[in-house]
């Protein structure tokens, strides 16, 4: 396996990883407004 490729995997790995991690927080900063406006 060459170089680039191997960079290219962990980009896509670091980035799949990065949105994931965004999304949780995002869905749990939702709960938290929903939790304080109600």
């Amino acid at each position: 396996m060459n170089r680039y490729l191997k960079e290219r995997i962990a980009m896509g790995v670091i980035g799949i990883s990065i949105a994931c991690i965004s999304a949780i927080a995002f869905a749990v900063t939702l709960k938290l407004i929903d939790v304080f406006i109600y």
